[in-house]
């Protein structure tokens, strides 16, 4: 599982506590050495290739900075853990968002045939029949 990290020394020595917090005892930012900090900067800014016309870029982007240097920094394997899930995330979320709109234009469609139905039998002087709907008020 990629979320879980085994106990013991990390490749620097130290000992991880959790995969989305420093060690105790790490660098702060200014001991962080700046490659690493351009890494897990451009780990996050290539989830942007969303906009370009290739799909999934946005996840493979990241992807590709952490497999490339997850084994040389924990920093950036932090992040770059970090950015992947948020990319995978943010898909999720705009999947579900892009159903939902579909499902609603497919509701206003059935809603507009339905009132056509009803009006056309109301103009031929039948009854309103089976329509989708709740007997509320009876």
């Amino acid at each position: 599982m990629l979320a879980m990290r085994r106990a013991g020394p990390t490749r620097r020595g130290s000992h991880q506590q959790s995969t989305n917090q420093a060690p105790a005892g790490s660098a702060t930012g200014a001991q962080i050495p700046g490659d690493e900090r351009t890494w897990a900067t451009l780990a996050h800014l290539t989830g942007l290739l969303f906009f370009l016309p290739i799909p999934f870029a946005h996840i493979l982007g990241p992807l590709v900075v952490w497999l490339l240097k997850r084994s040389e920094s924990d920093f950036v394997d932090r992040h770059g853990k970090a950015a992947v899930n948020f990319q995978i995330t943010f898909t999720i979320y705009f999947l579900l968002l892009l159903a939902g709109i579909l499902l609603f234009g497919a509701c206003a469609v059935l809603w507009a045939v339905m009132i056509f139905i009803a009006a056309t039998r109301a103009r031929s002087g039948q009854e309103p029949g089976s329509l989708v709907s709740f007997p509320i008020i009876r």
